[in-house]
């Protein structure tokens, strides 16, 4: 009665995605949001993030990206920037007109950790990156 017959299964089809081995991956709420707690009780919308993991899929960056993070600047040596993948430039401390502070030291002042947290994610995003260009801007 019939010449050929296929038979039917049902499979979910799960893409694999790449995760970084970095115990604060999960805190990123901008590049894998699943609706996890992040601060102070604070959740995030699930899905509401720029999809790092299925991007690193396509791409894992590329040494010769370079980066400027135009914020409330770097400090220097911090664990995860450390100064090998800094470029300081002189006059790049666009706040020393300001704040009396040296114009050819871009790292923060105070509690200024804004940038820090930026080039974390710039690096975290990109991994591969080879300088991060640091210029403090208020």
């Amino acid at each position: 009665m019939f010449e050929y017959v296929e038979p039917n299964f049902y499979s979910e089809v799960v893409p694999y995605r790449y995760f970084p081995n970095d115990e604060y991956f999960n805190m990123q709420i901008t590049c894998h949001n699943v609706g996890q707690e992040f601060n102070d009780g604070h959740t995030g919308t699930t899905d509401a993030d720029i999809d790092a993991p299925e991007a690193w899929n396509i791409t894992r960056g590329n040494e010769d990206i370079i980066i400027a993070v135009l914020d409330e600047g770097v400090t220097p040596d911090h664990p995860d920037l450390p100064n090998a993948r800094q470029l300081r430039l002189n006059g790049s401390n666009f706040a020393a007109p300001y704040d009396q502070s040296n114009p050819n030291d871009p790292s923060p002042i105070g509690n200024g950790n804004h940038g820090n947290a930026c080039a974390g994610v710039f690096l975290f995003i990109l991994h591969f990156l080879q300088f991060l260009q640091v210029v403090q801007l208020y």
